[in-house]
């Protein structure tokens, strides 16, 4: 398969603890096309967040290449693939006095200062996940977990990257919410304006086969690519 053809690909990627010399993962490549639902699995403490931190940039790389879109990835272009390629995390940082502060910091960034908030995608988005406009008056200091997660899942769509890089996303919310959540994350896959694709970890097996078309296994210092037919 060519590269023209990729949106994300993964050439024998490393990730090693310079300090303690523990081996998370290596030699590990892939392939990643427009529409992929990819699913992160393994045993608590394998290295699953390690890697999609790995590949967010957030953690270093000891070896291996990363291509967006057939463009190397070097530090001179690090800041773009960041803004295209988010993490996700299961506890996230809520910062800004209300939820509107916490959506509207990035557009306060260099790289987004000729862009314009999407405010119709908000309040698509938002209807979406049954919140009325009064959230965005909330305070972020009495977000429930649950709200927490689904203000950075609000952030990480209006930023609107080219793959999300999804540690448990839904792992404070109630079923509900959780099925809300799914939906809105198909209908944001759906959209055509640019390819995307997800990474997903989560430790419920019904949601794994619900978000996941695609396996990948982190165990024994390594990650493989298994059979789709193991996801349910």
């Amino acid at each position: 398969m060519s590269m023209s053809e990729c949106l994300l690909q993964i050439d024998h990627l490393s990730r090693i603890d310079s300090q303690t010399g523990r081996v998370f993962f290596k030699d590990f490549s892939c392939t990643v096309h427009a529409g992929d639902k990819i699913l992160v699995d393994g045993v608590s403490g394998s290295g699953k967040s390690v890697f999609l931190r790995a590949l967010a940039l957030l953690d270093p790389i000891e070896q291996g290449k990363i291509y967006l879109e057939n463009t190397l990835i070097t530090p001179k272009n690090a800041s773009f693939y960041r803004s295209q390629v988010l993490y996700i995390s299961q506890m996230p940082v809520v910062e800004g006095e209300t939820v509107r502060d916490m959506l509207e910091l990035p557009w306060g960034l260099s790289i987004r200062k000729k862009s314009t908030f999407p405010e119709k995608n908000l309040q698509t988005y938002l209807q979406a996940l049954q919140k009325t406009p009064d959230f965005l008056t909330q305070s972020t200091k009495l977000l429930s977990g649950g709200e927490k997660q689904l203000c950075q899942l609000l952030r990480a769509l209006l930023i609107n990257p080219k793959i999300l890089l999804l540690d448990e996303p839904t792992s404070a919310l109630d079923a509900e919410k959780v099925t809300l959540v799914e939906a809105l994350l198909e209908q944001w896959l759906s959209m055509n304006e640019q390819p995307k694709a997800w990474f997903w970890i989560s430790h419920d097996n019904a949601q794994k086969a619900r978000v996941a078309e695609r396996r990948l296994l982190v165990h024994d210092q390594r990650i493989e690519e298994v059979g789709r037919d193991e996801l349910s």
